[in-house]
């Protein structure tokens, strides 16, 4: 199995590699051929500026 991240890369964690993800920028192709999806939201209440 695999696991993806699909994100912005001002959004990742710095070395997410690290944990055995493939990182992927762009949804198209992040999601291309999967079988399972999770989608989270951004908490946009809890960010203050952040972006």
């Amino acid at each position: 199995p695999e696991v993806r991240v699909v994100a912005p890369k001002t959004l990742l964690p710095s070395q997410v590699e690290k944990l055995g993800v493939r990182v992927f920028h762009d949804m198209e192709q992040g999601l291309k051929d999967v079988d399972v999806v999770m989608m989270l939201r951004l908490q946009n209440e809890r960010m203050q500026g952040a972006l």
